[in-house]
C-alpha cells in the first residue's frame, strides 16, 4: 500500500512539474509589450527648462547609423522573468542605439558631470540610447509627443541626459555599441531652422539663436 501511495505521489509530482515547465514556456513565449506615455502640454521647453529636466549636453549633427533594437539588460538578453508579461521589469526596457556625427563641439551644460561619469565629452560623434523599439514580437513604445523616428542622413539637434535623468548618481546607458546618452529632446534641422514637434504643435527656431540660448543658459 505504501509503495502504491509513493508511486502516486511521484506521478503527481512529475505531472505538476511538467505543468509548471509548460506554464513557464508558454509565458516566456508571450510577447512583452509596454507603453510609456506622457503627452506634453504647453510650449516646448526653453533651454533653462531643459536643464531643469536634467539636460547634460546639447549637440547638433547628422544621423550616421540607426542600429537594431536591443534589450537594456547587461548582455542584451530578454528578461528572464516570464511570470508577469504585462509589463517590463523596472530596470529593463528596449532601446535603439543611434550614432550621430557631430557638426561641432556640443554645448556642455553640466561640464562637471563628465568627471563623475569618468568619460570625456564627445568630439566626433555620440551614441544615443533611444528608448523604444521592437525585438521579434516584443515591443516597447514611448509616446511623449515628440518625433522619435531617426533615419540616417537627418540633421538634428539633440538635448541629452544621463540614465533615468538621475543627476545624483549619473550613469550612461550600456548598449552593444558602447555607452549611450538618454534622449530628452530633438529638433530637426532644415537650413538654419530648428524644428521641434511638441504634442500637437510644431515650433520653429533659428538654429544659431537656439545654440546661443543653450550656451547662455549653461554658463
Amino acid at each position: 500500500m505504501f509503495k502504491i501511495f509513493a508511486a502516486f505521489i511521484g506521478v503527481a509530482a512529475l505531472a505538476l512539474g511538467g505543468a509548471v515547465l509548460l506554464l513557464i514556456w508558454i509565458t516566456s513565449m508571450t510577447p512583452i509589450q509596454d507603453t510609456d506615455e506622457s503627452i506634453p502640454a504647453g510650449d516646448p521647453p526653453t533651454a533653462e527648462e531643459w536643464i531643469d529636466m536634467g539636460a547634460v549636453l546639447f549637440a547638433v549633427g547628422e544621423v550616421d547609423a540607426v542600429y537594431g533594437a536591443e534589450w537594456s539588460s547587461s548582455d542584451q538578453s530578454r528578461p528572464g522573468t516570464p511570470w508577469d508579461v504585462s509589463d517590463f521589469p523596472d530596470d529593463i526596457w528596449i532601446h535603439t542605439p543611434v550614432i550621430v556625427d557631430l557638426a561641432g563641439p556640443p554645448v556642455l551644460i553640466r561640464p562637471e558631470m563628465f568627471e563623475e561619469l569618468e568619460t570625456n565629452p564627445p568630439e566626433v560623434d555620440l551614441l544615443l540610447a533611444l528608448r523604444g523599439g521592437e525585438i521579434g514580437d516584443d515591443r516597447y513604445t514611448v509616446i511623449d509627443g515628440q518625433n522619435r523616428d531617426f533615419a540616417t542622413g537627418e540633421q538634428v539637434a539633440l538635448v541629452l541626459g544621463v540614465k533615468d535623468n538621475d543627476l545624483d548618481d549619473p550613469e550612461l546607458i550600456g548598449t552593444a555599441h558602447g555607452t549611450g546618452w538618454e534622449f530628452l529632446g530633438r529638433y530637426e534641422i532644415e537650413d538654419e531652422t530648428a524644428i521641434i514637434q511638441w504634442g500637437d504643435e510644431t515650433v520653429e527656431y533659428s538654429l544659431p539663436d537656439l545654440v546661443a540660448e543653450f550656451r547662455d543658459a549653461s554658463e
